[in-house]
């Protein structure tokens, strides 16, 4: 499938779930002859997991990469990056589902169901960002000891970012 295709696809099933979308474009190579394409969709949190499916429908052999985010005030907002056509050399290219949750209902369904490989980087969200994934299949942390403190996000800047763990040495001691 085609990057065009596969926009206009997700936008006839999700409709007005689809809240923002866009195809990027950038020349890559050694040249820079070739323009890559990338989707950017950013769906609802209640129609995330009817577009991590529908993308499964058009591409059976979809490759899961990695799940980002960042926090802005009051919103965390995870994106989710896919590639397609992975083993078609000059046809590659990616799709990356974003979705913002607040910080009063940071949740969101796992999608191990659909993509068994998004297991780490489920359990990678929830100890970084502090997101809880409903139904993951093994909730334990991955990177952070045990003796971490609970409730501290690493990814995080506001009360629950690790700055207070964070020595600033450029501050004299008093």
């Amino acid at each position: 499938m085609k990057p065009d295709a596969v926009l206009k696809d997700l936008q006839k099933k999700l409709g007005a779930n689809i809240l923002e979308a866009r195809i990027a474009e950038h020349a890559e190579g050694g040249k820079k002859k070739h323009v890559a394409k990338s989707i950017w969709v950013k769906v609802g949190k209640s129609a995330f997991k009817d577009a991590v499916a529908e993308l499964c429908k058009m591409h059976p052999n979809i490759y899961f990469a990695v799940i980002s985010g960042c926090q802005e005030g009051d919103i965390v907002e995870l994106n989710y990056h896919f590639s397609f056509n992975y083993a078609e050399p000059g046809e590659e290219f990616f799709v990356t589902l974003k979705v913002a949750l607040p910080k009063s209902g940071l949740s969101l369904p796992t999608i191990t169901n659909l993509v068994p490989g998004a297991l780490i980087s489920e359990r990678e969200t929830q100890e970084m960002f502090g997101v809880r994934i409903e139904g993951i299949p093994d909730p334990r942390r991955i990177f952070l000891d045990d003796g971490f403190p609970q409730g501290v996000f690493p990814w995080r800047r506001d009360e629950t970012g690790p700055q207070k763990l964070v020595k600033k040495i450029n501050e004299a001691d008093e």
